[in-house]
């Protein structure tokens, strides 16, 4: 069979430059693939894991050498030791100290190991024009957030700004009741888990007319969910539905009917009361109300908040 010489070597050198191009690219993709795979490392990490388990191989080599210690300089060029560092990248990934009602519940019933002490305030009941607003002052003096379950009784028009604030500031909102009667959500005291889903929705849509696009996946049910019958059911549908249910670890006793002593020392006193029964519980989720006949609360505040800085808590929402 004859050939052309000529196209011949065309063909060669043809396909010699395709080769050459096709090294060239991938020996560019292969030296980015590292930053690419670490990039897609720290995005899809979730906020409802411990931000450190103590097994993480983030920032760390591998090498048939001996362990080293890894240190790195903070922004003071003073050296940071291993854990050092995890708690500054920590804080960096999770700076608002942000963590779903799931997670936080494994932590309190020690199914899970908490990264640190963390306390989460939560504020029942609000939004009112008097005693929220000075709430939301004493937390951003304080530059910390908290998680407020609104009681949205079946309009919040006059409250929207303070709803609009609350989120603006960065703290959490999540949803509580739309009537809070005890009557229609119990009846004969076992949850009606019908009404309590019609509740909860005519309540997130309440908000999402004052907050376009809002959304929470936390509920706190009114009385807390260790009160009533039917609670385990209720707990399931609620879920399915797309909110986690969180009561509270303790609570300042602000609107306990039965607590004579409301001042800032006696609101502390029974919370630490309460805490004492669990020496070695790591979070804390505290139960405080904002109504607008509940003024205590706004008076005590400072000295909730100093108790938990002075012993070295971190302070967390809920979202």
């Amino acid at each position: 069979m004859d050939k052309n010489p000529q196209l011949l070597i065309y063909a060669l050198s043809g396909t010699a430059v395709i080769l050459i191009i096709a090294a060239l690219i991938l020996s560019v993709y292969f030296s980015d693939a590292g930053q690419f795979s670490g990039q897609s490392a720290v995005e899809s990490d979730t906020l409802t894991q411990p931000l450190s388990d103590g097994n993480s191989s983030q920032g760390e080599e591998t090498s048939d050498g001996p362990e080293t210690e890894i240190t790195s300089e903070n922004p003071e060029g003073e050296k940071m030791t291993g854990s050092e560092v995890m708690e500054e990248t920590a804080s960096e990934v999770n700076p608002r100290n942000e963590y779903s009602a799931s997670q936080i519940k494994k932590w309190v019933y020690g199914e899970e190991e908490a990264p640190g002490k963390i306390v989460f305030l939560t504020f029942d009941d609000g939004p009112s024009l008097n005693n929220t607003p000075k709430v939301l002052d004493i937390l951003k003096e304080n530059g910390i957030n908290a998680t407020f379950f609104y009681y949205t009784r079946y309009s919040l028009e006059d409250e929207k700004e303070v709803v609009i604030r609350t989120i603006n500031e960065g703290n959490s909102i999540g949803l509580h009741s739309n009537c809070h009667d005890y009557d229609l959500l119990y009846p004969d005291g076992s949850a009606d888990i019908p009404f309590i889903l019609e509740d909860l929705k005519n309540s997130i849509e309440i908000i999402r007319d004052i907050v376009p696009g809002f959304d929470t996946s936390v509920m706190r049910f009114p009385g807390g969910s260790k009160s009533w019958d039917n609670m385990d059911e209720a707990r399931r549908a609620v879920k399915e539905w797309g909110a986690e249910s969180i009561d509270w670890t303790t609570m300042t006793g602000d609107a306990d009917s039965g607590n004579d002593d409301r001042s800032p020392e006696g609101l502390v006193g029974m919370m630490e009361h309460i805490m004492s029964y669990f020496p070695e519980r790591k979070v804390e989720v505290v139960l405080m109300h904002d109504p607008s006949w509940n003024e205590c609360t706004v008076d005590g505040l400072h000295e909730v908040i100093d108790y938990f800085r002075d012993r070295g808590y971190e302070f967390g929402i809920i979202r």
